[in-house]
């Protein structure tokens, strides 16, 4: 793979886990935690959803969260913040996140190879836009692991973490996950 592909493919898997992390899921356990120093799953959705519009953002130039809503979901935010909650729902924090989901992948799609190498950021240690997509792809696991776990703390069940390593299981992944969120979105 070249480093386009490789790109491309980190975060397509990543992608995969984080939303079947939520697949199945109890709408009543959006907010529950095992303990106080965590976060709940709506936050963590959330915050990866404030990593992909920072990604989108690389191509767009404007990001989709407002300013308040990137504080709310920033890492170090304080815990009783995110207890007080924020008046977004669930179903919007998801539904922005397959829409910003679907305008990075077509940027990163139509984006010549020799970009991938391209420093994107100073701040990160001259950072290229591909080690910026695979760090953002393993913090997404990170998170995806994280929603794993409270939600075997409190449904007792759930996605086996790692999968949808290739291509044509990611597809059928996604296609069911799809079929699971036209389907409850609204519970949630």
């Amino acid at each position: 793979m070249n480093s386009k592909e490789l790109a491309i493919d980190f975060l397509e898997i990543a992608e995969i886990n984080l939303l079947m992390s939520i697949k199945g899921m109890n709408p009543n356990n959006l907010l529950n935690v095992p303990h106080s120093e965590l976060n709940p799953i709506s936050w963590i959705f959330g915050h990866c959803t404030s990593h992909m519009d920072f990604v989108n953002s690389l191509f767009s130039n404007e990001r989709k969260f407002t300013e308040e809503q990137r504080k709310y979901f920033s890492f170090g935010v304080d815990k009783e913040e995110v207890k007080a909650g924020f008046s977004y729902s669930f179903k919007e924090i998801v539904e922005n996140y397959m829409e910003l989901s679907k305008s990075c992948f077509k940027a990163l799609e139509n984006l010549p190879e020799e970009k991938y190498n391209d420093i994107i950021s100073e701040k990160s240690e001259n950072e290229t836009l591909l080690q910026n997509i695979q760090r953002i792809s393993l913090h997404y696991m990170g998170h995806s692991g994280q929603i794993v776990m409270i939600r075997r703390a409190f449904e007792g069940k759930n996605w086996a973490f790692v999968g949808g390593i290739s291509k044509k299981l990611r597809k059928k992944l996604k296609d069911s996950w799809m079929e699971w969120w036209e389907e409850n979105k609204e519970d949630f």
